[in-house]
């Protein structure tokens, strides 16, 4: 039998990753619905009132995190987010398809904030299929009827490599 000797390391602890705040809204109510990055700016509002701290430290992000939206094409919607919070982040990133990203989202803001990387990280997503389906069920367009964004707007496009490993896509 072989030991393992294990040391312990010393974590600054002001480089601990803390999440402060959740966020999260509905377009639940709203004749023609409510575009996606409008639904995760109402999240982060959300976010920013459940912290209960007068700072908006969302101005502050160094770091913004995207899931992928699924319903609408945004040309970088974690640039979006930032501008609408004017906040100047050196790290955008807005993730491919799949439903791992979520997850892998935190371990990579975590690690930025451990490693020194990033003080304040923001990660987002959201969705706004049923609205969408509604729209075209109802023979409307987004972007004319609903003043969706059209940057570039309409439906997003994926190709499958971007579903996750080969692996991953064997196990469905």
């Amino acid at each position: 039998m072989s030991s393992v000797r294990h040391e312990a390391s010393t974590v600054d602890p002001t480089r601990i990753p803390v999440i402060v705040a959740v966020g999260e809204a509905s377009g639940r109510g709203e004749p023609l619905g409510v575009e996606p990055i409008e639904l995760i700016a109402l999240a982060a509002r959300s976010a920013l009132e459940n912290s209960r701290t007068t700072e908006p430290w969302i101005r502050r992000a160094d770091s913004i995190a995207f899931c992928h939206i699924a319903s609408w094409a945004y040309a970088s919607p974690a640039a979006a987010l930032a501008r609408r919070f004017d906040a100047t982040p050196v790290d955008l990133f807005d993730a491919p398809i799949g439903g791992q990203w979520p997850a892998r989202l935190l371990d990579r803001a975590a690690a930025r904030i451990a490693s020194g990387e990033s003080t304040v990280a923001v990660i987002a997503g959201g969705e706004a299929q049923a609205t969408m389906s509604a729209l075209i069920k109802a023979g409307r367009e987004p972007v004319r009827d609903a003043g969706w964004s059209a940057d570039p707007g309409g439906p997003p496009t994926f190709d499958l490599d971007q579903l996750g490993s080969a692996a991953m896509q064997q196990a469905g």
